[in-house]
C-alpha cells in the first residue's frame, strides 16, 4: 500500500481552494491536503517540529507574484521546509516576476487558469507530477550548500 503523503496548500486570498483541494484529492496520488490561509502573519508555527510535513507546497496566489517573496523566503529560511518543493499558481505575471519568485525558492510556476475545468486539471498535473514523480528523501538532501560541491569530483 502506497504511502500516504501531505500537499500544503497556501492561500493567499484566493477563491479557488475547494477546487485546488478537489484536483489534489482526485489526482490519482494518496495524499492528505493541509490548508494555510495566509494573511500576512507568519507561517512558522504551523512549521514547528510538531506540525506539519509536507512533500510539496502549492503557493496560491491571487494578486501579484511578489505577494508571494516573504512567504517563499520564510519558507526557503525554515530547516523543515528549505528542501521542499515549492510551485507556485497564479494569475499571469510579467516575466520579471516570474524571474524573481524562482530566484527566491520557487521551484516552478504555473499560470492559474480563470475556466474552472482547466484550473482543477492544472493543479492535479501539479500534484501528480510532484507527489509521485518528484522524489527528495531526506537521508540525500545536501547537507552542505550546493556552491559547496563546485570543483569537486
Amino acid at each position: 500500500m502506497p504511502l500516504r503523503q501531505t500537499l500544503l496548500l497556501v492561500e493567499q486570498g484566493s477563491r479557488e481552494e475547494p477546487l485546488a483541494v478537489k484536483a489534489v484529492l482526485g489526482c490519482g496520488v494518496p495524499c492528505e491536503v493541509e490548508v494555510i490561509r495566509h494573511d500576512g502573519h507568519s507561517i512558522s508555527d504551523l512549521l514547528a517540529p510538531d506540525g506539519i510535513s509536507p512533500q510539496l507546497i502549492i503557493l496560491e496566489i491571487s494578486g501579484p507574484a511578489g505577494r508571494a517573496i516573504p512567504i517563499l523566503r520564510e519558507l526557503r529560511s525554515h530547516d523543515r521546509t528549505r528542501h521542499m518543493p515549492v510551485v507556485m499558481l497564479c494569475p499571469e505575471q510579467p516575466q520579471a516576476q516570474i524571474r524573481e519568485c524562482l530566484a527566491e525558492g520557487a521551484d516552478h510556476y504555473m499560470e492559474k487558469s480563470t475556466e474552472p475545468a482547466t484550473y482543477i486539471q492544472h493543479v492535479s498535473l501539479i500534484a501528480r507530477s510532484w507527489l509521485a514523480l518528484d522524489k527528495r528523501p531526506e537521508q540525500y538532501l545536501p547537507t552542505r550548500p550546493p556552491e559547496a560541491f563546485d570543483g569537486e569530483n
